[in-house]
């Protein structure tokens, strides 16, 4: 790497020996005036002159003249002949009307065909067809090869509007709810197995909730008479005995009597005696009108014009009914068809097994059950049936319950107690203790506490109010000129003083900062290195420092001054 000097040399009149100019293969970049280099590639010397750079040669080159000749052995050629410098060509003709040879302004020569003197008969291999004729064909939007969709490959396609690409969505979260987008089957998957997992934890995560629901008997869906099968019955205060009517005659006539099964076929009995009566006397009337009634009791095209409304069937509308075919008596309803309906078995079968692999899935989550006491047994607190995840805290040691932990044949106070079945006879094998006889080793946040045998991670734990009289005698260091180890701490004053010493005896160093600047004057008291010091420039680069010379004077005080020929930024270092 060359080094910079950034002040003149002045070498006092003596000669500079064996010296070689810069070697270049081309001219370097911002040239000064006087500036010289070696062009590596034509092997001259070239100096700056101020404005461009001059080639020093021997002797000047004599140009060459080059010869101009038509080559080629056919056509004819525009060259003429020389003349002295003089270079003859022959001009361009056009040879008929049919062609133009103008001269442009940029000094071009331009041969041009003149369309309107081309006859489209005189062409060769013109065929028979007229140019309106092929004007006609080209401008024909209505297929005039009578090219057909099975030409095409496409014989099977129909001509319907097809579903365009741009329907097809791929969002995972069918955000856009559109009757113009059909989900692709990774985005229809996606969304059900996202709407499954977010079930699911919702499931897990009211597990509780859920359980507490399944034993609730106070009606927590709010089921309705209808639900159950008894719609038709009023909510309404029973008929009472009382109220039963066994005269023949119903005599009483009342709202407050209903007649019993004689009752009513005595009075009907009666009447229809009377009724008889009347039916003998119109049975002549009948005979005489037999044959209009005969004639009205066999029309079928309803001859009392009777309606909808008049049977019972005003809200049913005039449409196709659903076929009995429709019913769909699967328990799995793997038909998933809407041409089908599902039985009420069906449907109850269906949701059933959905209800039962569902509850597979939250079965023996963790559900609390209270406190237990230990010195009873588990009939005594009421514990008859058990299922598998049901736990309880233990609020009264004791050993009646049967129940241990791991390091106890009896239950302490906040231990766990932990169904591991289900059961409708639970014993004290069916349950898993967890101890809490740890918990007096715990590091507790607010406690006065004799911490043994701990390691503490000081990387992830602040260890406050540490002062040097918590250190073990002989750790920490006074001085540590002497005694010093791997096992001991020197205090801060020690350190000092040690540093101090050692400096007193070793030579001293000063680095100042240049920001663009020419000049600068370091005086003794600020780079402290006293009157015989060295000093050196450097520039910096992108991190990298490079030493340059520029004129150093340093005066009887120990002063030292530095001048360069342009601005430089880096630093000065003197050393003494």
């Amino acid at each position: 790497m060359s080094k910079k000097f950034l002040t003149p040399i002045d070498l006092n009149k003596n000669e500079l020996q064996y010296a070689v100019i810069q070697n270049l293969a081309s001219a370097p970049g911002s040239p000064v005036s006087g500036q010289k280099y070696f062009n590596t590639t034509d092997h001259c010397e070239y100096y700056y002159n101020g404005t461009v750079w001059v080639k020093q040669e021997a002797a000047p080159s004599v140009p060459t003249i080059p010869t101009v000749v038509n080559i080629g052995t056919a056509g004819v050629g525009i060259f003429k002949e020389t003349v002295s410098n003089e270079t003859r060509l022959k001009k361009v003709k056009a040879g008929s009307s049919k062609i133009t040879v103008t001269a442009s302004a940029s000094d071009e020569v331009e041969i041009d065909v003149v369309p309107a003197q081309i006859s489209h008969t005189g062409l060769a291999d013109k065929g028979t067809n007229t140019h309106a004729n092929i004007d006609t064909h080209i401008a024909s939007s209505s297929n005039p090869h009578s090219v057909t969709k099975a030409q095409v490959g496409l014989g099977n396609v129909d001509n319907i509007q097809q579903m365009p690409l741009s329907y097809l969505d791929i969002d995972g979260g069918l955000v856009a709810n559109s009757d113009v987008k059909v989900a692709s089957q990774k985005a229809v998957k996606t969304y059900v197995d996202g709407q499954i997992t977010t079930i699911s934890g919702t499931i897990s995560g009211n597990a509780t909730t859920m359980n507490n629901h399944i034993a609730n008997t106070s009606n927590p869906h709010s089921v309705t008479k209808a639900q159950v099968g008894l719609g038709s019955v009023d909510n309404v205060q029973q008929m009472p005995l009382a109220y039963l009517d066994i005269s023949g005659t119903l005599a009483a006539n009342s709202d407050t009597k209903v007649p019993s099964q004689k009752a009513v076929k005595t009075y009907v009995d009666g009447q229809i005696t009377t009724v008889n009566g009347t039916i003998s006397t119109l049975s002549g009337t009948v005979s005489t009108n037999a044959g209009t009634m005969n004639a009205h009791i066999s029309n079928t095209s309803n001859p009392h014009t009777v309606t909808k409304t008049q049977v019972g069937l005003g809200n049913v509308d005039n449409i196709q009914q659903m076929p009995l075919s429709y019913l769909d008596t699967s328990g799995t309803l793997a038909a998933n068809s809407d041409t089908k309906v599902a039985s009420q078995k069906a449907t109850k079968t269906y949701v059933d097994n959905a209800v039962s692999t569902i509850n597979s899935t939250i079965a023996g989550g963790l559900v609390y059950k209270g406190s237990l006491v230990g010195n009873q047994t588990l009939a005594a607190q009421g514990i008859t049936t058990i299922t598998k995840g049901w736990f309880w805290k233990v609020s009264v040691a004791g050993s009646t319950t049967g129940i241990t932990t791991p390091s106890s044949s009896s239950l302490s106070i906040g231990d766990m107690v932990i169904a591991n079945q289900d059961s409708g006879t639970p014993t004290a094998g069916m349950f898993d203790g967890v101890d809490n006889s740890e918990s007096a080793d715990l590091v507790k946040l607010d406690a006065t506490q004799t911490l043994t045998n701990k390691t503490i991670n000081a990387d992830n734990n602040t260890i406050s109010n540490l002062e040097t009289d918590n250190f073990k005698s002989g750790v920490l260091l006074t001085n540590i000129a002497s005694g010093a180890s791997n096992t001991t701490i020197g205090s801060a004053l020690a350190c000092k003083t040690y540093t101090d010493n050692q400096v007193a005896t070793k030579g001293k160093k000063y680095v100042g900062t240049i920001t663009a600047a020419a000049s600068g004057t370091i005086v003794v008291a600020t780079h402290g290195c006293g009157t015989s010091s060295i000093a050196r420039v450097y520039t910096t680069s992108a991190g990298t420092r490079t030493e340059v010379e520029v004129d150093i004077t340093i005066n009887a005080s120990g002063d030292v001054a530095w001048t360069s020929a342009s601005t430089i930024t880096g630093e000065i270092v003197i050393v003494g």
